[in-house]
C-alpha cells in the first residue's frame, strides 16, 4: 500500500479513535438521548456515519468487481474542497435518503458494529492493486466520481463534521448534569 494511502487511512482511523475515546465513559441513556425530536442522538450520528461508510464500501466493491472504474476526474477534488468548507462552518445539510434514518442503539453494539465496518474497509483496501488507487471507485451523489484517495478524504471530512456534532452534544450534556 502506498504511503499516502496508508497516511489517509491512518488519519481516518485517528478520527474514529477520538470518537471512541470521547464516548468511552458515556452511559447509554446519554449516548442514545436525542436533544430534540428533529435532532440525532450520538448513537444515531454514529449510525449515519456507519451507513455512509458501509454504502461507500459496497459501492466501491461493486464498481471494482464489475470493472466500472475509470480515471479519476479533477472536478471531484474541487467539489470536495467546497464540501469541506461547508462542513467546517456546520451549514445544515440534508443527508441522502439512504443514510438519513439511522437507528438508535446502545453504545457497545454501535461501537462494535462501527469497528467491524472500518475493519472490513481496511482489509478490502489492502487487497487492492495500486493501479486502482487513482481511478474513480466511488460516485458520490453531489461530488461525482472520486478515486480511492478522495473517497478516504471525503470519509475523513464527513467524520470530522459529525465529530463536532458529537462533541457539542457531549458538552451540552455536561452542562445539564
Amino acid at each position: 500500500m502506498k504511503t499516502t494511502l496508508a497516511n489517509r487511512i491512518q488519519v481516518w482511523e485517528m478520527q474514529f479513535e477520538s470518537v471512541a475515546t470521547w464516548t468511552q465513559n458515556v452511559e447509554d441513556d446519554i449516548f442514545m438521548r436525542k436533544p430534540s425530536e428533529d435532532k440525532w442522538s450520538i448513537s444515531q450520528i454514529i449510525h449515519h456515519i456507519m451507513l455512509s461508510e458501509s454504502q461507500i464500501l459496497s459501492s466501491m466493491q461493486w464498481r471494482i468487481a464489475n470493472n466500472k472504474i475509470h480515471h479519476s476526474i479533477w472536478p471531484g477534488m474541487l467539489k470536495l474542497w467546497f464540501l469541506k468548507v461547508r462542513f467546517e462552518i456546520l451549514l445544515p445539510m440534508k443527508a441522502p435518503e439512504y443514510v438519513a434514518d439511522p437507528v438508535n442503539t446502545p453504545k457497545s453494539e454501535t461501537m462494535q458494529e462501527w469497528s467491524k465496518i472500518r475493519n472490513d474497509w481496511k482489509l478490502y483496501v489492502e487487497t487492492l492493486q495500486s493501479d486502482v488507487y487513482k481511478k474513480a471507485v466511488f460516485k458520490h451523489p453531489i461530488l461525482g466520481y472520486l478515486n480511492l484517495y478522495l473517497t478516504l478524504q471525503f470519509m475523513t471530512i464527513h467524520l470530522q463534521r459529525h465529530k463536532k456534532q458529537i462533541k457539542n452534544l457531549l458538552k451540552s450534556d455536561e452542562t445539564h448534569m
